[in-house]
């Protein structure tokens, strides 16, 4: 499983060799919140706060969209999970969130024309 957030967050702190409290007066947050982030007992932040914490890691593009790719993962996956009891194929979309990040291009353009294919098929249904 990929690392969640919190932790590749703290890990790219450290690469940087930075303190908690600089990057949570850089990025305008509590340092407790940060800490909260890191070992995970808070979800990743909002889009705004999320872009003020990496840009106080002066993080390279490629290591932004990773950290942002992680973050909306495990929101994503948490509301999933929340969901579950009142959400048909909550399950199933779970353990798809959970395999996201390790698809090659080659399952990913499969799922991609499986998903157009059920939104031809939905609309078709609609429209009858």
């Amino acid at each position: 499983m990929q690392r969640r957030f919190g932790n590749q967050l703290f890990h790219a702190r450290i690469r940087r060799q930075l303190l908690q409290k600089q990057v949570a007066l850089s990025a305008g947050v509590d340092a407790s919140y940060l800490a909260a982030i890191e070992h995970g007992r808070r979800l990743p932040p909002k889009e705004a706060v999320l872009h003020r914490l990496l840009d106080a890691l002066k993080l390279s593009a490629a290591e932004k969209r990773e950290l942002e790719s992680a973050a909306f993962m495990e929101r994503i996956t948490s509301y999933l999970i929340q969901a579950e009891p009142n959400v048909r194929g909550a399950s199933t979309l779970i353990r798809l969130a959970d395999a996201l990040p390790r698809l090659n291009d080659k399952e990913v353009s499969a799922l991609e024309d499986l998903l157009d294919a059920m939104s031809d098929q939905e609309k078709l249904s609609i429209e009858e």
